[in-house]
């Protein structure tokens, strides 16, 4: 690609407007085409606010994510979300023109990944129910799972779609039970989830 990396490192970074949300996207300067990146999507909690230029925490975190993933082949991206106001599915349909409009303007392998912090961990769920066939994993970070929401029928939808969750064991936002629950609700419909318990990690630094 053509366009000018971040300052000492081998990406460049894009912050489109898509669906009407402001989105951010990092790209690997250097792409073998018979080897394209895969997708990485976050789905951020609340107080968390994608902008138009990399400044303040939030962003600063996207972008050290971003230094992390590109250095692996990942294309790494972020949409607003509408605030991940899930009533109308418009965080689902935010996430996935994101995505199109990754692939229809960069080289990129059809391999979707998501990472999902607090309520975007909802996000991510209602996400792979709605597109699940080009979803090849999941990370959960102390998510929102609303577990009584699962049955035998959403979970043969993601049955191939592999989860991990990390869930600190001080978090008073979400507390770790409910992501056992979430655990153990899934694997009632023989679907395996894999929890890593972060001993002391609070909700925002897990």
């Amino acid at each position: 690609y053509t366009e000018d990396p971040v300052q000492g490192e081998n990406f460049f970074e894009k912050f489109p407007v898509v669906n009407s949300q402001q989105s951010y996207v990092a790209i690997p300067m250097r792409v073998d085409t018979e080897n394209p990146p895969s997708i990485v999507i976050y789905n951020h909690g609340d107080y968390e606010i994608v902008s138009d230029s990399v400044s303040g925490d939030f962003m600063e975190k996207l972008r050290e994510y971003s230094i992390s993933f590109t250095s692996e082949n990942f294309i790494f991206s972020a949409s607003a979300i509408h605030d991940n106001a899930n009533t109308d599915n418009n965080s689902v349909e935010d996430i996935h023109l994101l995505i199109e409009w990754i692939q229809e303007n960069y080289t990129a392998s059809p391999d979707i990944y998501l990472i999902g912090f607090s309520r975007g961990g909802y996000t991510t769920t209602n996400y792979i129910l709605e597109y699940p066939d080009d979803v090849k994993a999941i990370a959960l970070l102390a998510p929102a799972t609303y577990y009584t929401e699962w049955n035998q029928t959403k979970v043969n939808i993601i049955k191939d779609i592999s989860i991990q969750i990390w869930h600190g064991t001080s978090d008073t936002n979400i507390a770790v039970i409910h992501s056992e629950n979430f655990v153990n609700r899934l694997a009632q419909y023989d679907k395996e989830v894999t929890l890593n318990k972060e001993d002391g990690k609070t909700h925002y630094d897990v």
